[in-house]
C-alpha cells in the first residue's frame, strides 16, 4: 500500500507545504517517528492539496504527478530488497522552495516576492539522496544554502545531468552531490530504470 502525507500551512495567503512523506505499510501510519527509507529532492510542491491544515495529514493527490512516480519507483526497490518496512517508515520527499503551485513561472513570481522559509530536516544518516531539482538558474540562491547540509549524505547521493547532443538530450548518472547551477534532470520525463537500479545498488553496497 502507499499513502501520501505533508503538512500544510496557509503563509501569505498561499499554501505551503513541508514535511512529505510516502508511506509504503499495510496501513496507514500511527507515529510520525518511523525510519527513513531515503530521501527525494526536487524543486517545489505540485497541485497535491490538505485535507487539513498544520499537522501531518493525508494528502489529496489530484492531478500530482511527482509524488506517484516516486512511490512507484520505490515500489520497484522493495521486491527485491525485501526490506522490514512498518507502517510508520517512509520516503522523504524534499524541496527547494515550498510554495504549492503547479504552474513553475507562478511559483518563481511568488518566490520572489515573499521570503517562503527552507525545509528542515534533522536526518544524520539516510540509505541514499536522489536529486532532482533541475537546473533554473533562479534558484541557485536556495541551492547554496542546502548544498553544505547534504554533504553529509555524499556518499549516497546522485543525480542525473542532462545535456543536449546532436538536438537529443542526453542523460549520464552521476554520484555524489551536482554542483550549484548544474542541468540537473527533474524525475517527469526520466527514465524510471534510472533512479530505480541506482537505488538498489547503493542500498546493496552500504
Amino acid at each position: 500500500m502507499v499513502f501520501y502525507y505533508a503538512k500544510f500551512k496557509k503563509e501569505n495567503n498561499h499554501t505551503i507545504r513541508t514535511d512529505t512523506r510516502i508511506y509504503f505499510g499495510k496501513e496507514k501510519p500511527t507515529s510520525t517517528e518511523g525510519n527513513c527509507l531515503g530521501i527525494f529532492f526536487l524543486k517545489n510542491p505540485g497541485s497535491a492539496s490538505p485535507r487539513i491544515f498544520n499537522e501531518l495529514c493525508e494528502l489529496e493527490i489530484k492531478n500530482d504527478k511527482t509524488l506517484p512516480w516516486i512511490a512507484n519507483t520505490y515500489l520497484q526497490v522493495i521486491p527485491e530488497f525485501k526490506p522490514n518496512i512498518n507502517n510508520n517508515d517512509y520516503i522523504r520527499v524534499l524541496n527547494l522552495f515550498t510554495i504549492c503551485e503547479p504552474d513553475f513561472d507562478s511559483a518563481i513570481s511568488l518566490l520572489q516576492k515573499y521570503n517562503c522559509y527552507l525545509e528542515n530536516f534533522e536526518y544524520s544518516k539516510v540509505p541514499f539522496l536522489f536529486i532532482g531539482w533541475g537546473n533554473d538558474e533562479r534558484l541557485n540562491s536556495l541551492r547554496e544554502k542546502y548544498l553544505p547540509k547534504l554533504k553529509i549524505f555524499n556518499e549516497v547521493a546522485f543525480y542525473v545531468e542532462y545535456f543536449h547532443l546532436n538536438r537529443k538530450i542526453n542523460f549520464i548518472l552521476r554520484e555524489g552531490l551536482p554542483s550549484n547551477g548544474m542541468k540537473v534532470k527533474h524525475p517527469i520525463g526520466l527514465r524510471q530504470s534510472i533512479v530505480v537500479e541506482k537505488i538498489k545498488n547503493i542500498l546493496l553496497n552500504n
